[in-house]
C-alpha cells in the first residue's frame, strides 16, 4: 500500500522540484526556510527510490536544486550585511548543521558536475581574498566581509561534501574530486594568516571563517584521509591487555585499514594526495598534518579571548592526539615540537585569560598525552624548561 502511494505522487515530483527552485532564492534571509528547501532533507536515501522509477528526473533537478541552494547561501551574505538581518544562517550552529547534513548525499549523486560548479564559485572568491592580503580594503571593509562570509559558506560546504565519502559506495573513484575540493581549502589556508588578513582576527566575519576551517579539518580527518588510526587504539587496544585471538584479529584488520589510508607508503598512492601534490606540493599525510598543526598553533596564539574558537581548536588538537599511533605521527611534526617547547602565555595568549581555565586544562592534558607516549628524558626536560623559566 505504501509503495502504491509513493508511485502516485511521483508524477508531481518535477512540480515539487520547480517549486523549490523558485522558492530558494526568495528565502535567502531565513536560515530555517533554506533548510526546509533542501530536497530529501530528512531522508536523503529516498532520492534513490525515485531514481529507480525515473532517473532522468534526478539527473535534471538535483544538480539544479543544489546549485540554487549554494548560490542562495552566497547571496545571503550580501543580503545580511546590507539589510542588517538578525537571522544570519552562519550564526545558528544547529540549523547550519541541519542544512549541511543533506549535502553529501545530493552532491555526490553527480559529483563531477557538482564539484566543478563549487570550484567555479570558489576560485574567483579565493582570488579576491588573496588580492586583499596585499592591501587594506577600501571604505568600511564591507566588500572584504562579503568575501569572508562567502568563503565561510564554501568551506563548510566542501567539508560536508568530503565527509560524505564515509557513506559513498564509489568512494575510491571519487578521491580525485575530493582532492580538487580539498586543495582549494588548503590553498585558502595559506592566505588566511598572511598580509593584511593578520590584522582581522578580531573581526566577526574573519573568526567565522576560521571556525569553518576547523570544521573542514574535522571532516577531512573523519573521512579517513588522515587518521583512521583513531579507531585502532580506542576500540582495539584491548588485545594488548587480554591477548585474545579475536581481539588480535580485529586489531590486525584495523591495522591493515590504517596502512591503506595512513601508512607511510600507502598515502602516497591516494588520489587525494596526488591532487594536493599537484596543486600545493602536499604529497603525503604528514605534510597535511603539519599544516593543520600549524593552524592550531596560530589560533592558540592570536585568539586570546575568543573562547569558542579556542575550544574548537583544542578539540581538534585533542582528537588528533587521542590515539597511540596517531600520536606517534604527530610527534614527527615540526609544529608539534614547537608547541611542546613553547607552551607558555608568552607564546599562546589564551593561557593568560582566566576565562580559558577549562581550555588551559585541555591544552596541557593533550600535551601531556603526547609527551608521555615516548620515554625520552630529553624531551621531558625541553618541555619543562619553559615552566621553570616562568617562575
Amino acid at each position: 500500500m505504501a509503495v502504491g502511494k509513493r508511485k502516485r505522487i511521483l508524477p508531481s515530483w518535477p512540480l515539487v522540484a520547480a517549486c523549490q527552485l523558485d522558492s530558494i532564492p526568495q528565502r535567502r534571509y531565513c536560515s530555517y526556510s533554506a533548510a526546509e528547501n533542501m530536497p530529501f532533507k530528512d531522508e536523503p536515501s529516498s532520492s534513490f527510490f525515485a531514481f529507480a522509477y525515473s532517473p532522468s528526473l534526478l539527473e535534471t533537478y538535483v544538480p539544479r536544486i543544489i546549485e540554487a541552494y549554494i548560490l542562495s547561501r552566497l547571496e545571503s551574505v550580501t543580503a545580511v550585511l546590507q539589510n542588517g538581518a538578525s537571522d544570519d544562517p552562519l550564526d545558528n550552529d544547529e540549523q547550519l548543521q541541519d542544512q549541511l547534513d543533506s549535502l553529501p548525499y545530493l552532491c555526490r549523486f553527480q559529483y563531477d558536475k557538482m564539484s566543478k560548479y563549487i570550484c567555479s564559485l570558489m576560485d574567483p572568491v579565493i582570488t579576491a581574498y588573496s588580492e586583499w592580503a596585499n592591501r587594506p580594503p577600501e571604505g568600511d571593509g564591507t566588500a572584504l566581509q562579503v568575501v569572508e562570509g562567502q568563503l565561510t559558506w564554501l568551506v563548510y560546504i566542501v567539508g560536508a561534501v568530503i565527509r560524505g565519502r564515509l557513506s559513498s559506495s564509489s568512494a575510491e573513484s571519487q578521491e580525485t574530486i575530493d582532492g580538487d575540493l580539498a586543495a582549494r581549502v588548503f590553498g585558502l589556508l595559506q592566505l588566511t594568516d598572511s598580509g593584511f588578513h593578520v590584522q582581522r582576527y578580531s573581526e566577526h566575519t574573519r573568526q567565522r571563517l576560521d571556525v569553518a576551517l576547523l570544521a573542514f579539518f574535522q571532516n577531512f580527518r573523519k573521512a579517513s584521509y588522515i587518521l583512521v588510526v583513531l579507531l585502532i587504539l580506542t576500540e582495539n587496544y584491548q588485545f594488548m591487555v587480554t591477548g585474545s585471538s579475536a581481539a588480535q584479529h580485529e586489531f590486525d584488520s584495523f591495522e591493515n585499514l590504517y596502512q591503506v589510508y595512513v601508512g607511510e607508503q600507502a598515502m602516497h598512492s591516494s588520489k587525494v594526495y596526488t591532487r594536493l601534490n599537484e596543486r600545493l606540493g602536499l604529497n603525503d599525510h604528514l605534510m597535511v598534518l603539519n599544516i593543520i598543526l600549524g593552524k592550531i598553533a596560530t589560533n592558540l596564539k592570536v585568539y586570546g579571548s575568543a573562547d569558542d574558537i579556542i575550544h574548537l581548536t583544542l578539540s581538534l588538537f585533542q582528537d588528533l592526539a587521542s590515539g597511540y599511533m596517531s600520536g606517534k605521527l604527530l610527534l614527527k611534526l615540526d609544529a608539534t615540537a614547537y608547541i611542546l617547547t613553547h607552551h607558555t602565555r608568552e607564546h599562546f595568549a589564551f593561557l593568560d585569560d582566566p576565562a580559558n581555565a577549562r581550555n588551559r586544562t585541555t591544552f596541557y592534558y593533550t600535551l601531556a598525552r603526547l609527551l608521555f607516549m615516548e620515554d625520552t628524558p630529553s624531551k621531558f626536560k625541553a618541555f619543562t624548561d619553559p615552566l621553570n623559566q616562568a617562575r
